[in-house]
């Protein structure tokens, strides 16, 4: 990615780096190094917000994609892709300081069925950035929906100083 964006910030060059991130043979194989490696090489605001756009074209196209096959092996690939980009939006997001944004688009877009499988990928997210403030007010809205698992729980404990 790096080499590609030598070349030039230009949106041809970045949507060449979201194509890298697209997982075309074993959807085991990829993404969540290969995305971290793309935001890091984000430099400006500017490659960010056109990152953002590519992305969210992306992941209409794959959804679009996923209501037309009939091919489970196939859909599977197709929503493990949209989640990789999702996850990636999600983190452009929040690096941006648009926060509420980034965390609607996640709830949205992400496909999972388990709620609280859904939830940790989230406030794992949020916690790996630091946010704690962002991680206990997405916690707390769903806290009487969602049973959450023990460690979110004691997570939970430790952010409000419970435990």
């Amino acid at each position: 990615m790096k080499r590609i964006l030598y070349c030039g910030y230009t949106k041809e060059n970045l949507k060449k780096c979201v194509n890298l991130l697209s997982v075309d043979k074993d959807p085991y194989q990829l993404s969540y190094d290969m995305c971290s490696k793309f935001i890091s090489n984000l430099k400006t605001v500017d490659m960010k917000e056109d990152a953002l756009e590519i992305l969210k074209e992306e992941v209409i196209q794959l959804k679009n994609r996923l209501l037309k096959t009939k091919n489970n092996s196939i859909a599977y690939e197709i929503e493990v892709n949209i989640n990789n980009y999702v996850e990636c939006i999600l983190e452009i997001n929040l690096l941006l300081n648009e926060f509420e944004m980034g965390i609607n688009y996640f709830h949205k877009n992400y496909i999972e069925s388990d709620k609280e499988i859904k939830e940790y990928i989230l406030l794992n997210k949020l916690d790996e950035l630091d946010l704690k403030k962002e991680w206990i007010k997405e916690y707390e809205q769903y806290m009487n929906k969602i049973d959450y698992r023990d460690s979110l729980v004691e997570r939970y404990e430790e952010l409000k100083g419970l435990s």
